[in-house]
């Protein structure tokens, strides 16, 4: 083989090497590059993935479990809860006793009740009863009073009747409709304020009006609880040992049966057809009592709160009667509680002796006298006879 020969071989050797090692170079290069897009494209399918699932996951956390309010309120007669978010029910039903001068309260409530006057008495201290019992016509009217009232001061309807409701009760929601609810002022002061809290009377029922079952329904600074305003002369009866209890932790009637808060309920709302549908209900009610007549300027108290005048009153003449069926032991045989007034008899009758079927003694003429004193001992001297709603 010649020279030229060789080297025109060694040129094609050579070229066919670089031709090689130039295709393993290029054959490198192409295959990175097809598992670096095959990498980027399974990572931008799982960001796809990832992404999708993102939002189910925020739509649960942005979605939280609503609680539910409960309540279990108790059984129990006296501890019934009466507001603007628990009406009465409809079939609601109580016994009632009289405990004088036209009021009544539930039954079960009275020998507490009277045990209470008695006790007030023998230190001194003359409390007067202006409200008790109300029929559901009663509270219907003066629900629709305070209503007016306001609309006279120019208020809306809808403004006057929400400001309605924070003083005198919406018709079903009163405590005095349960018969366990008594506006109570003190002899020497008989308007129904909050001046009534630094009378005799407030103070001492403030320090022992739990010890007979009673309490102070809606104290100061606790509207936005009870969805009353302060009253003063508002008591109510629970028993004596909820009573004491709730003295001791300061709470409501409404936090002491854990009930819902007034702000959380569902409010009853007042409409003029109200009275309407009691008066086609044909249910029959028990009549407004009064103590004094219409024709005595006497203004009307406005539920929950409002003002009593103090005329001048004369007070019926005091017979002694001696009662049928003592309930109280020790009282003294004249009934000191307000009556309506009426002239004096010129003569008294003589009682007839008793024939022997039972019968009452004869009276002198009049407004019949209660068979139950309402409280032992005489007022105090020269007393106005309080006004009763």
């Amino acid at each position: 083989m010649t020279r030229r020969q060789k080297r025109k071989l060694i040129r094609i050797l050579t070229g066919v090497l670089c031709t090689l090692c130039l295709g393993m170079v290029i054959g490198t290069v192409y295959a990175g590059n097809l598992n670096w897009n095959a990498s980027k494209s399974q990572e931008a399918e799982e960001d796809v993935s990832k992404e999708e699932e993102v939002p189910a996951v925020k739509e649960v956390e942005e979605e939280p479990e609503e609680e539910e309010l409960k309540e279990e309120l108790p059984d129990d007669w006296n501890l019934i809860l009466v507001n603007r978010t628990h009406p009465l029910p409809d079939d609601f039903e109580v016994e009632l006793k009289s405990i004088g001068g036209g009021h009544k309260i539930d039954a079960r409530a009275y020998e507490d009740y009277a045990a209470m006057m008695e006790a007030a008495r023998k230190e001194g201290v003359y409390i007067y009863v202006t409200s008790s019992y109300r029929t559901m016509d009663k509270q219907i009217a003066l629900h629709e009073a305070k209503i007016e009232e306001g609309v006279m001061m120019d208020y809306s309807y809808a403004e006057a009747k929400e400001r309605a409701a924070e003083v005198v009760a919406v018709p079903g929601t009163s405590e005095h409709q349960a018969g366990l609810a008594l506006d109570l002022v003190s002899s020497e002061y008989r308007k129904l304020n909050e001046k009534q809290e630094k009378t005799k009377g407030f103070q001492w029922l403030k320090e022992n009006c739990y010890d007979y079952g009673f309490i102070l329904r809606y104290p100061n600074g606790k509207t936005d609880v009870t969805g009353i305003i302060y009253e003063p002369w508002h008591f109510r009866y629970v028993g004596k040992k909820a009573a004491r209890e709730m003295r001791a932790s300061g709470q409501t009637l409404e936090e002491y049966l854990g009930a819902i808060p007034i702000s959380e309920g569902i409010p009853v709302e007042y409409d003029s057809s109200m009275a309407e549908t009691k008066k086609k209900s044909g249910k029959p009610s028990a009549p407004v009592q009064e103590a004094v007549p219409e024709n005595a300027g006497t203004p009307e108290v406005s539920g929950e709160s409002g003002t009593v005048s103090d005329p001048q009153v004369p007070s019926a003449p005091e017979t002694p009667v001696e009662p049928a069926v003592p309930v109280v032991p020790e009282m003294p045989p004249a009934d000191t509680t307000p009556v309506e007034p009426s002239p004096p008899p010129a003569e008294p009758v003589v009682p007839v002796e008793p024939n022997p079927a039972p019968t009452e003694p004869a009276v002198p003429e009049g407004p019949p006298q209660e068979q139950v004193p309402e409280v032992p001992a005489d007022p105090p001297p020269q007393e106005n006879v309080p006004e009763q709603t």
